[in-house]
């Protein structure tokens, strides 16, 4: 999974102030508090004297969080990738010669405080007290302190369990619970988790095959005074508020959009009286000459063989391919909250949390059309390794989609929500 992946780089984003911290600490669930007990032995602190946990010691002694987790006052859950977990994590992207003890060692002391905040929360959180609900519970962690950028930011982390099928925090599974010390509880987990170091804009324009995405944002966005655009809920750097979006976007690829765009222009040549061999041969020499621009700027087509001079390809277009068809589109694919009739964005749904039956979720879609049934989406899980589940595959549908588009590169994680790729555009209708 990608969240595993390039750690250095990350690390050196959080450095660059791509991160930010925040003082908001609310808690959606209380914490369940340790026995009262005379004991002072283990600590949490003391638990990282196993051997299996020698990397992941170095790193807390080396972000200088050693103290905290010996103080017998504090409380703390702590998510714990052992050294096999951090080796795998980490030996994909380190350079020949280089083992995961030497990177650690080679880290600042901000570099692995960063890292090691993002794996504690500053409460106790017992598998018992992880609510199954979909799509998961969000806990600040200690990479929250302070409002340095914006207080609206939330470095959380996403622990969810499905009964019968595991636990995990974000997308990363929970290979043992419940290891208790005397001042919090230790999770091993079964890889790093990866803070998130990016906003959602920076992702869907740094992606080749998300360019009909960006450009049906644009089009989208045509004539819409800033603030109120589609990328401004995607871009902190735009719109800081956006910090808080936490949303979920399914993002189809360009193969996908680029499908769609071509039945879409056949279907419209079609009923302006084109034969539909006609339609769709002009369909397909248009999206392989023009490509996105025929999203983001239908108008600027010109009439190009076998297009007839005097045709206005370019104006029939516009009125096809309209601002408002591509803000329906878009806003079909972000997934909102599900309470009430309609909720503004504040879900951040990883493939773990998809639900195993084919359920029907709303989007922000339903702030225009609150009837509207929304997307189907749905998750298969299997074990390949004992006491670890993962997904094997994973669905989304639009209620007017023939068949489900499938997840292709999923959980995509960045600080104002996540992503997923689909290989189908979603039809609301």
């Amino acid at each position: 999974m990608k969240i595993f992946l390039s750690i250095k780089s990350s690390l050196l984003l959080l450095l660059a102030g791509a991160v930010f911290f925040s003082a908001c600490n609310k808690l959606e669930v209380a914490p369940t508090p340790l026995p009262s007990s005379q004991q002072t032995s283990p600590t949490l602190a003391e638990l990282l004297d196993d051997p299996g946990f020698s990397l992941l010691k170095a790193a807390v002694t080396k972000a200088g969080l050693m103290p905290a987790l010996s103080n017998t006052a504090a409380r703390f859950t702590v998510f714990a990738p052992d050294d096999v977990a951090i080796t795998a994590s980490l030996t994909p992207i380190l350079p020949p010669g280089v083992t995961p003890a030497m990177y650690i060692a080679g880290l600042t002391q901000v570099q692995a405080a960063q890292l090691i905040q993002y794996h504690v929360l500053p409460q106790v959180v017992k598998a018992a007290t992880i609510g199954n609900r979909f799509p998961n519970f969000d806990y600040p962690t200690l990479l929250n302190p302070a409002p340095s950028v914006s207080p609206l930011l939330r470095l959380n982390s996403y622990p969810s369990v499905r009964p019968g099928v595991g636990a995990w925090v974000n997308n990363v599974p929970i290979t043992a619970a419940d290891i208790e010390a005397v001042n919090g509880v230790v999770h091993k987990v079964f890889r790093i988790v990866m803070p998130p170091s990016t906003d959602l804009w920076a992702k869907i324009q740094g992606e080749s095959d998300l360019s009909y995405l960006r450009a049906a944002i644009a089009r989208a966005d045509s004539g819409v005074a800033a603030g109120a655009r589609l990328q401004d809920a995607l871009n902190i750097a735009v719109n800081p508020s956006s910090i808080a979006a936490n949303l979920t976007v399914f993002a189809p690829t360009d193969a996908a959009m680029s499908a769609f765009v071509t039945g879409a222009i056949t279907q419209a040549l079609v009923g302006q009286g084109f034969p539909l061999a006609t339609a769709q041969a002009v369909a397909g020499g248009l999206v392989g000459a023009f490509g996105p621009t025929i999203i983001s700027n239908p108008s600027s087509i010109p009439d190009v063989p076998p297009i007839p001079p005097g045709t206005n390809i370019g104006a029939r277009l516009a009125a096809v391919l309209t601002p408002t068809l591509a803000k329906g589109i878009v806003a079909y694919h972000i997934i909102a909250s599900q309470s009430g009739t309609y909720g503004p964005p504040g879900l951040r749904v990883f493939s773990v949390n998809l639900p195993t039956t084919a359920t029907a979720v709303k989007t922000l879609l339903n702030s225009a059309i609150p009837v509207h049934p929304g997307v189907t989406v749905q998750a298969s899980f299997a074990s390949p390794i004992p006491g670890i589940s993962v997904v094997t595959g994973a669905t989304v549908k639009g209620a007017a989609n023939a068949t489900a588009s499938n997840v292709t590169s999923a959980d995509s994680h960045h600080v104002n929500g996540v992503l997923h790729k689909i290989d189908q555009v979603l039809l609301p209708q």
